[in-house]
């Protein structure tokens, strides 16, 4: 994840028996047991469709779908951006490997999305 604070965690169902036992344990706040189950979620771009209440909690809930198409999208990204690093490390040419410039410019294009 990147260096963004959590605003969601995604929890794939049904859950296992350790997933609820992290989740039903009275010990520590909801959020954090949440945390422990799930996958965190950052930047806020997924639309609520409710609230779950607990006390002194409160937990936004989204719907599946938007989950996974948002989780598709960055899975989509790493591999765009793995293949830049995949590029630039498996380099038949050392010279060419070992150019800070030819790897900036490598890096930069797959940054922009692979657009020249």
């Amino acid at each position: 994840m990147t260096d963004q604070k959590p605003t969601g965690v995604f929890v794939r169902l049904p859950l296992s028996n350790e997933q609820l036992g992290k989740l039903l344990a009275p010990i520590g706040p909801l959020n954090e047991r949440l945390l422990a189950i799930g996958t965190p979620v950052a930047g806020g771009e997924l639309e609520v469709v409710c609230y779950s209440h607990e006390i002194g909690n409160t937990g936004s809930l989204v719907r599946q779908s938007d989950a996974i198409a948002k989780l598709a999208e960055k899975d989509a990204e790493i591999v765009r951006l793995r293949e830049g690093l995949t590029l630039i490390a498996e380099s038949e040419n050392i010279d060419n490997c070992l150019d800070p410039a030819r790897n900036k410019r490598v890096a930069v294009h797959f940054l922009k999305g692979g657009a020249a």
